[in-house]
């Protein structure tokens, strides 16, 4: 008979533990650090990978086989965060001969110093 796919599937059971163990730790991280935010992720990867079995009936045929696979991610922010921005004024980014981004000057006039010259005529 089959059965429809539901996390109470004891081959989910270790999914299951690897969570809650994760959830557990990450409260203790937490308190011991007087942090007030944290993240627990679980994420599950399905493989379907296909194989010859034989039926009841001795017939061979090709099934679709699952490999569940499972990460468990915890994080503990301490508010701390760290931004920037960068304008490039003058600079324009566009694509060389080869396909691959490029810094190019606009605008302005460039010396005979400067490493690179470039038409805006491209």
């Amino acid at each position: 008979m089959a059965k429809r796919i539901d996390t109470g599937n004891p081959i989910f059971y270790r999914m299951q533990e690897d969570f809650s163990e994760a959830i557990n730790d990450t409260v203790k991280r937490m308190l011991r650090l007087g942090v007030n935010e944290g993240k627990v992720t679980c994420t599950l990867g399905i493989t379907l990978i296909e194989e010859e079995i034989t039926g009841s009936h001795g017939i061979a045929r090709m099934a679709k086989t699952p490999v569940f696979e499972h990460k468990v991610k915890t994080a503990v922010s301490q508010g701390i965060q760290v931004s920037g921005e960068a304008q490039m004024r003058g600079t324009e980014i566009r694509l060389d001969q080869d396909g691959n981004p490029i810094f190019s000057k606009y605008g302005g006039q460039m010396s005979l110093f400067d490493e690179e010259q470039d038409d805006d005529t491209d």
